[in-house]
């Protein structure tokens, strides 16, 4: 792990020549990332281009073939202990992989929540039976989060009864009472509509801007667009642009990636940008 002086801000998650393979298959191939405090940063690429399987290992669902990644400035999987008289690598045991894993939330692009408890049930799950948490102050912590999202009116609602942008502000919810400073995301809108879309990603870029870091894959480019501070494009298992949307988000490298011909058009000057497909917007 490189060395981080006292007046340099730790980054939520930093990725350094991250491989994963299975058998013969390489599937990552030296990713880099950096993700600092109170940003979101965007994971884009089509389908089968390595995004959750990389969210995967950040979250210790799957284990690196080679490279490091820390999260808040603590290298995950792995920790240097001495062996006579060496500092050698070791794995860590499963106590210590969840205490790491506890650190961050995870939202999936499937809805992950009890269909038998309610939403305030789902979200004090976590903290009664994982930290051990009184069930009074569990509850109470339960509703500050749901409120923080806007789900304060549909506490006592079943997951069958709430709409798929409902369920997935429940589980962000659920992930903000595990006190994770730092949310990973794969893919939370792809089953979503429009509208229960932009409500999602509006209490993202909300919750970033309190200080949360945010780490969420995607396959649409205009996402990234709207609420992304960095995004990083992986296609083919490797890094074909990072940094700022509107700078590395160009029609030519989401043709080459996508294999469709667009034109990226900006809306109310520099501030909105969507991809638009060329045959849509042109007469032939």
């Amino acid at each position: 792990m490189s060395e981080i002086t006292t007046n340099e801000i730790v980054p939520a998650v930093k990725a350094t020549q991250v491989h994963k393979a299975f058998g013969n298959l390489h599937v990552l191939k030296g990713i880099d990332m950096t993700v600092m405090p109170g940003t979101v940063t965007v994971i884009l690429g089509p389908s089968g281009s390595g995004k959750s399987t990389f969210l995967r290992l950040i979250n210790q669902l799957e284990t690196l073939t080679g490279g490091e990644i820390d999260v808040d400035g603590e290298m995950i999987g792995y920790k240097y202990v001495d062996k006579g008289g060496e500092r050698v690598l070791q794995t860590l045991n499963d106590k210590e992989v969840a205490e790491q894993r506890s650190k961050l939330g995870m939202v999936f692009q499937r809805f992950n929540l009890f269909p038998h408890m309610t939403a305030l049930e789902n979200v004090m799950e976590a903290p009664v039976h994982v930290k051990h948490m009184d069930k009074k102050e569990a509850r109470e912590l339960a509703i500050e989060e749901l409120n923080r999202v806007g789900m304060g009116e549909r506490l006592d609602y079943y997951p069958a009864q709430l709409s798929g942008g409902e369920q997935q502000l429940v589980l962000i919810a659920r992930a903000l009472a595990q006190n994770a400073k730092t949310i990973v995301m794969d893919e939370p809108t792809s089953a979503l509509d429009y509208g229960n879309t932009v409500r999602v990603l509006s209490c993202v870029k909300q919750l970033a801007r309190e200080g949360l870091s945010i780490v969420q894959s995607t396959h649409q480019p205009d996402q990234a667009f709207l609420f992304a501070d960095k995004t990083l494009v992986v296609y083919d298992g490797t890094v074909e642009a990072y940094g700022d949307p509107k700078d590395v988000i160009t029609a030519e490298l989401v043709g080459r990636i996508y294999g469709v011909e667009v034109e990226v058009n900006s809306l109310y000057g520099d501030k909105v940008r969507v991809c638009v497909p060329t045959s849509e917007i042109r007469e032939e």
